[in-house]
C-alpha cells in the first residue's frame, strides 16, 4: 500500500485472494483490487460508485460457475459483480422480508456440486440463494437444529454431498434434503469442541479436518457415529380414557404404585 497511488494495494491487510483469468482479485481491509502480476499493479475496483463505497472490510470473495465474482462486505450484506457488464448488486437484510439475506455479516461464501451457493452468517445461521427468485432462504438453530447460528465456513462433503460447518459451538452438517443440522459435540463424543475460524479443511477422498484450542483432529464423515445416552424412564401416572387411575380404584388396574409395578404386569 502506497497513499495516494491508486495502482498499490488499498490496504497492507489482505482478507482473501480468488483466481481471475490471468490476474488476481484481492480482498483487503478497505476494500478490493485487481491485480496484475505481470507488472505489479494494481486496479482498485468499486470506487466510482455509491454502491461500490461501500465494499470496505471483505470477508470472503469468491467466483460463481457462472463468473459471477460474490463478496461478503462486512457489515454491507454481500456483493455480486459480472466484470462483462460492470453490473454491481447489492443484497441486504430486509426486516420486512423474511426472504432478503438473513444477516448483514457474512462470513463465507461456498458453491456445491449442484451450483447452489451458501452464504455462512455470523449469528443468523446458513443462507441459500435462490437465482429464480433472487433471493434466499433461511436455515438456523430455532427453525433446523443448528446448533448455533455464527458459523465461521462452509465446505461440501466430496462423499455424501452434505455440508460440513464449523461455528463457534463446534461441527455440525447439514443436509439439504432433510432441511436438518446434526451437531457433534462431547455430549455425544465428539473430542474436540472449540474449533476456530478457517480451520475446516476437506480432502478430495473426504477426510476432514479440524483445528482448534485443541489441536487438529482427521476423521471421515462416515466414521461419525452418535452415542445413545442412557435414559432411565420412570413412569409415574397411568391414564385411561381419560381418567387417572389411582392404586386400588374401583377399575382394579393398579394394585400398587405405577413405578413399583412390574414391566411385564400388562401380560399376565
Amino acid at each position: 500500500m502506497e497513499a495516494g497511488n491508486p495502482e498499490t494495494l488499498p490496504s497492507d491487510i489482505i482478507r482473501d485472494i480468488a483466481p481471475y483469468q490471468d490476474h488476481l482479485v484481492i480482498a483487503t481491509q478497505n476494500g478490493i483490487c485487481l491485480f496484475d502480476p505481470a507488472n505489479g499493479k494494481c486496479q482498485q475496483l468499486f470506487q466510482d460508485s455509491k454502491e461500490g463505497k461501500k465494499i470496505k472490510m471483505v470477508a470472503d470473495v469468491t467466483f460463481d460457475s457462472n463468473g459471477t465474482l460474490w463478496i461478503a462486505a462486512t457489515g454491507e450484506g454481500v456483493f455480486s459483480y459480472r466484470f462483462d457488464t460492470g453490473k454491481l448488486t447489492n443484497y441486504r437484510h430486509d426486516t420486512a422480508d423474511p426472504h432478503s439475506i438473513s444477516n448483514n455479516n457474512v462470513n463465507n461464501i461456498t458453491q456445491d456440486s449442484k451450483g447452489n451457493l451458501w452464504f455462512a452468517t455470523s449469528g443468523s445461521g446458513l443462507d441459500l440463494y435462490r437465482p429464480a427468485s433472487n433471493d434466499f432462504e433461511n436455515f438456523d438453530q430455532a427453525k433446523n437444529g443448528l446448533s448455533s447460528d455464527c458459523i465461521y465456513e462452509t465446505e461440501e462433503s466430496p462423499t455424501s454431498g452434505k455440508l460440513l460447518l464449523i461455528t463457534n459451538e463446534g461441527f455440525s452438517i447439514f443436509d439439504y434434503r432433510q432441511k436438518a443440522f446434526l451437531n457433534y459435540s462431547a455430549e455425544n463424543g465428539f473430542p474436540m469442541t472449540a474449533v476456530n475460524e478457517n480451520a475446516l479443511c476437506v480432502t478430495r477422498d473426504g477426510e476432514i479436518f479440524l483445528g482448534g484450542t485443541q489441536g487438529m483432529i482427521s476423521f471421515h464423515e462416515m466414521e461419525l457415529n452418535f452415542t445413545p445416552k442412557p435414559y432411565k424412564i420412570i413412569l409415574s401416572r397411568l391414564i385411561v380414557n381419560g381418567t387417572e387411575i389411582q392404586v386400588g380404584d374401583e377399575t382394579g388396574i393398579l394394585q400398587q404404585a405405577l413405578y413399583c409395578t412390574p414391566r411385564d404386569y400388562a401380560q399376565r
